[in-house]
């Protein structure tokens, strides 16, 4: 199991994984202040998520994969000659949570500031 803690932009972080669970399982959790959204790629309907009034809805999403997405606006941009620095500085925020995670899971779970 790992355990990786960091901070995202003001938001703390805490990751775990298992590969020894009896359970095969693709879910990920998101606990926030006032929701809590859940993805499972296990069902049909992948998102869902819980209010804390107790309701429970399911946000649409698209069923295009991320990379092919990314892919497109890539080639959007170039064919455009206009980079969209919203999506440069989405990608280094991706980034660098990713290397705080994998810093955090050699660190045995300790909290990793970005």
């Amino acid at each position: 199991a790992a355990v990786s803690k960091f901070q995202f932009g003001s938001i703390p972080v805490v990751c775990m994984t298992s590969s020894e669970s009896p359970h095969s399982r693709r879910q990920i959790t998101v606990v926030c202040e006032s929701a809590t959204l859940v993805f499972d790629d296990k069902v049909e309907q992948r998102l869902t998520l819980h209010s804390q009034n107790g309701s429970i809805s399911q946000p649409a999403y698209s069923d295009e994969m991320p990379l092919t997405r990314e892919m497109n606006e890539f080639l959007k941009a170039v064919r455009s000659g206009k980079p969209d620095p919203t999506h440069i500085q989405t990608g280094i925020a991706v980034v660098r949570a990713i290397t705080a995670a994998e810093g955090s899971i050699r660190l045995n779970g300790q909290f990793v500031k970005l």
